[in-house]
């Protein structure tokens, strides 16, 4: 029996399956890395997405009604409220913009309407919304998102708002 031969092919052996150990451990180390850079671009995008469309919505619902008196800030159930005023067919309307049980909400109704904060349609998934009218023309929002990331923006307006107050 020839003993060398027998050692070399062993030795043979060991180094292909010590090849193929280490190409496996490659493997699996390539595809945490590559799961975990999925994960963290699928939360930045969501929160981007968050904070976009946030900022482009509340814009362009204050740049709808964009008009002498029709915009401002009041608390309802001791929640800052955007309120959004328009006439059409000579009925006044009222569109809210708010924070309610973790979503940005909004509502449009009639004038005098009794306004319940559950009542609103949910827009996005946000934590927290809070708004500050700096100047007559000139507003600051505050966004949360779910996340805890906050979004900071300004909107400002081409005519006067009323002054903001309480319901």
């Amino acid at each position: 029996m020839n003993f060398e031969h027998s050692k070399k092919h062993t030795v043979d052996i060991l180094f292909i399956i010590t090849l193929f150990g280490a190409f496996i451990v490659s493997a699996l180390l390539i595809v945490v890395l590559g799961a975990h850079v999925y994960e963290s671009t699928v939360n930045d995008m969501e929160s981007n997405f968050t904070s976009r469309t946030a900022i482009a919505y509340v814009t362009e619902k204050i740049r709808q009604h964009d008009s002498s008196g029709a915009i401002s800030i009041i608390s309802v159930e001791s929640a800052p409220v955007l309120s959004l005023y328009q006439e059409y067919d000579d009925i006044s309307y009222y569109t809210y913009l708010y924070a309610y049980d973790g979503y940005l909400k909004e509502i449009t109704v009639k004038e005098n309407y009794p306004l319940s904060l559950d009542q609103g349609q949910n827009i996005l998934t946000i934590s927290a919304f809070d708004m500050k009218r700096i100047t007559t023309h000139l507003y600051s929002f505050n966004i949360t998102d779910i996340s805890g990331a906050p979004i900071s923006f300004y909107v400002s307006t081409g005519s006067d708002s009323k002054e903001d107050k309480t319901q």
